[in-house]
């Protein structure tokens, strides 16, 4: 007798397959009056501000918009079927993006960042940045991947008003006065933190083995020096770099 096979049930977004990122309080502004706003209260560049923005979107700072597509502009047959998951997958900006759409928009926005901060050095290979416009928030990237190249369009960028302040401290004087415990602290860590589990989505994931937290410590260290041009005390970042690999080994077992 024939063995009759059960039909596939289909695939469902879970929690484990989808990354968590900070809820929006839905009071949207451009990105361009964002970066006004990190200009004051930092007192830094266009290029400085928007990439500090940049590399907090989505995983600290929400955002949304108008239009976000991945096409290929050039194919070339031998790339046949290989991009299939990239039209597939479009939870970029959802509320529950899977790990490759949120490693996808880190990426996109962490090349556009770093592209203004450079004063415009389009230099990375296989990457050519077609349109930057901060004023509009229009950005276009080209990736050449093998042999063909795929283009990711963001159109009228957004960013969530309460993420913005929370990640810079953008607070008046008056509402400073009336919060109890004073002022925000000196150091995100959890925005540090985030940054790790992150990490820790990639196909490489954290460091493992001898000299792992050491690696951690430096991950972390970076993190802040590349936000503030400054980090935390070794010993603080040790302690909480050890409870990351105390966690990791919990799961482990």
């Amino acid at each position: 007798m024939m063995a009759v096979s059960k039909p596939k049930k289909p695939k469902t977004l879970s929690s484990h397959n989808s990354v968590p990122v900070p809820s929006p309080s839905e009071h949207w502004i451009p990105i361009s009056s964002a970066v006004e706003e990190v200009i004051s209260k930092l007192q830094c560049s266009q290029g400085e501000a928007f990439y500090a923005i940049c590399r907090r979107l989505i995983s600290l700072i929400p955002a949304k918009v108008d239009h976000w597509s991945c096409e290929l502009v050039e194919q070339d047959s031998r790339d046949i079927g290989i991009f299939k998951d990239h039209y597939n997958d479009m939870t970029h900006f959802s509320s529950a993006p899977s790990p490759k759409a949120y490693h996808e928009i880190l990426g996109f926005f962490d090349i556009l960042g770093k592209y203004s901060h450079n004063f415009q050095d389009n230099s990375t290979p296989g990457v050519s940045v077609q349109l930057c416009e901060i004023a509009s928030g229009d950005f276009i990237i080209d990736f050449s991947i093998r042999f063909s190249v795929m283009r990711r369009t963001a159109i009228g960028v957004h960013v969530d008003r309460a993420g913005l302040t929370k990640a810079f401290g953008l607070y008046s004087e008056s509402k400073l006065s009336s919060q109890k415990g004073g002022r925000p602290p000196k150091y995100d860590w959890e925005g540090s933190l985030i940054d790790i589990i992150a990490q820790a989505n990639t196909p490489d994931g954290l460091p493992e083995g001898p000299g792992a937290q050491a690696k951690i410590e430096n991950m972390m260290s970076e993190w802040f020096i590349a936000r503030t041009g400054e980090g935390p005390a070794i010993s603080e970042v040790r302690r909480r770099a050890k409870r990351v690999m105390e966690a990791i080994s919990k799961v482990g077992n």
